[in-house]
């Protein structure tokens, strides 16, 4: 129970959705009635998590507690997390049908078996529900479905081998999804190679040389500057807005830099009139669009990558 529950203090110190495993082994556990492994694991793990947070604290000077409370809901609201189902199983639906059929199955299984106690198809219900409340924020995609995922192809292995009936119907259901993911995939690598965006980068950058400042890039992408040599001014845009909701004066001193052309450079990932530039759900955050082209002015284009240089 003590190996366990370090294993998923290092799993959260990674990331923490792995919240949903160490609910799922407890509620496991509890419904069983074996309350005291569920005390056990449970308590190792806070203890763990308590120890975590105080090293967490410590290396980052006192500021992780600050960000990490400022940066919680990520801009998120009760009223998108109501929309949570929509959204989440209309991505699925327009970019992963795959994953929307593995997981349809999944739940196919779980009612053919009657197994919804087993510790596969808690995880699955917990991972669900989790991710459908995460959909209530902004910048949610289909990056955050991989603990359902996860889970949906558990409970695809592990229940369907307790029914005869289910083996052989789910091994060539199973292949078949293989095959469609799989050809998937190698679409999307045809695209990497057609469309190279290290190269985009590389351009992007050459045309920085021209500016007349001599002030940091500022990136929508952080790989632009750390391939330019250069440390990233901002490394997370999407959790600076999610901060200056909360605490708008943390943006003071970026606004300046933007009026006064101290970035050499501004570089977006998206066109400027894309519309989350223009709402709360937009990286850096609602009126940026307005100061940046006051100050620059968009000279080029490489691929997803737009390049604004201070105007003269």
């Amino acid at each position: 129970m003590i190996a366990g529950a370090i294993c998923f203090v290092l799993a959260l110190a990674a990331k923490i959705t792995s919240v949903f495993g160490i609910a799922a082994a407890m509620i496991w556990f509890l419904l069983r009635g074996k309350f005291r492994h569920a005390a056990i694991l449970g308590l190792a793990w806070i203890l763990g998590v308590v120890i975590l947070l105080l090293v967490t604290q410590g290396a980052s000077d006192g500021r992780a507690k600050t960000i990490f409370l400022l940066c919680a809901r990520g801009g998120g609201s009760f009223h998108r997390m109501l929309k949570g189902p929509r959204l989440l199983l209309g991505d699925m639906a327009a970019q992963d049908r795959t994953l929307l059929a593995i997981w349809a199955l999944s739940i196919f299984v779980i009612a053919w078996t009657r197994q919804w106690t087993s510790l596969s198809a808690i995880l699955l219900v917990l991972a669900t529900a989790g991710t459908i409340l995460i959909y209530g924020s902004p910048g949610t995609h289909l990056n955050h479905l991989v603990d359902m995922n996860a889970a949906a192809i558990l409970v695809i292995a592990t229940l369907s081998m307790k029914s005869r009936a289910l083996q052989w119907p789910m091994l060539t259901i199973t292949l078949l999804l293989m095959i469609l993911a799989s050809a998937a995939s190698w679409r999307q690598i045809g695209e990497i190679r057609r469309h190279d965006e290290r190269a985009q980068m590389e351009s992007a950058l050459a045309d920085t040389r021209s500016s007349i400042a001599d002030g940091p890039i500022l990136s929508q992408d952080p790989l632009l500057p750390l391939i330019a040599g250069e440390r990233p001014y901002m490394l997370d845009p999407f959790m600076f807005r999610a901060i200056r909701i909360r605490k708008p004066e943390i943006a003071d001193r970026f606004w300046r830099n933007l009026d006064d052309r101290y970035f050499k450079a501004v570089i977006l990932h998206a066109p400027p009139n894309d519309p989350a530039f223009s709402s709360n759900e937009g990286d850096f955050g609602p009126g940026f669009i307005d100061r940046l082209e006051s100050a620059y002015v968009q000279t080029s284009v490489h691929g997803t990558f737009y390049v604004f240089l201070p105007k003269h």
